[in-house]
C-alpha cells in the first residue's frame, strides 16, 4: 500500500494520526464490461465528491472493434497497429462505491454514436488520470479537477530534452469531463 503523502511531505502532523479502513474483498469485479466499447476494463481513480453526493470513476477501456476514426479522434492510437486494440478513458459514477452508473456523456464518436461515457480516446501507454482531485479553493473554474499521469508529450519545458518521450503529465478540467 501506498500513501498519497510520505511524512516528509507534511509539514505539521499534530492531532492527525492515519487509520487504515477495514477492507472488504468483493467476490466479483465492481466493474465488469457492458458496452462494445469495455471489452477490457481496468480501475482508474476514485474521487468522493462531497459537494455532489457520490463517487467517480475515470477508467481504461479497451475494445478491439474496427472503428474508423472520426473527426473527433484527437488521438492515433498505436496500440491498435500493434494490437489490434484501442484504448479510452470512460467516466462512471456511484452512489455507494460499489453499483456504478455510465452516463451518457455524448462527449465521443464511437461507432456514429455518441450515446456513451467516453472521455477521450488516448495511445496505449498514455493516461493523464491516474490521480483525479476536486479543487473547490482554485480561483480558475476551469481549473477544478486536476488530474496527473503518463503520456506522450509533443514539446517538452525541459531544454536539451527531447519530445515524444514518455514523461508526467497534468490535465485540468472544469467539470471533470472536459479535460485540457
Amino acid at each position: 500500500m501506498e500513501f498519497l503523502f510520505d511524512d516528509h511531505s507534511i509539514d505539521r502532523k499534530g492531532g492527525v494520526r492515519r487509520v487504515l479502513g477495514s477492507l472488504l474483498k468483493q467476490s466479483e469485479p465492481v466493474l465488469k464490461p457492458r458496452r462494445p466499447w469495455e471489452e477490457q476494463v481496468s480501475d482508474g481513480p476514485v474521487l468522493y465528491d462531497t459537494d455532489e453526493k457520490k463517487f467517480k470513476l475515470w477508467y481504461r477501456a479497451k475494445t478491439s472493434a474496427d472503428v474508423k476514426p472520426g473527426r473527433d479522434r484527437t488521438v492515433v492510437s498505436s496500440e491498435r497497429d500493434r494490437g489490434g486494440f484501442r484504448s479510452f478513458i470512460c467516466y462512471a459514477e456511484s452512489a455507494d462505491g460499489s453499483s456504478w452508473m455510465r452516463p451518457l456523456l455524448g462527449l465521443f464518436d464511437f461507432q456514429n454514436s455518441r450515446d456513451n461515457n467516453i472521455i477521450q480516446e488516448v495511445d496505449r501507454a498514455d493516461s493523464v488520470f491516474y490521480n483525479v482531485v476536486k479543487d473547490t479553493i482554485d480561483r480558475d473554474a476551469n481549473r477544478r479537477y486536476k488530474a496527473l499521469g503518463f503520456g506522450h508529450s509533443t514539446t517538452s519545458c525541459l531544454r536539451n530534452s527531447a519530445t515524444g518521450n514518455l514523461g508526467v503529465c497534468v490535465g485540468y478540467s472544469p467539470d471533470g469531463l472536459h479535460w485540457a
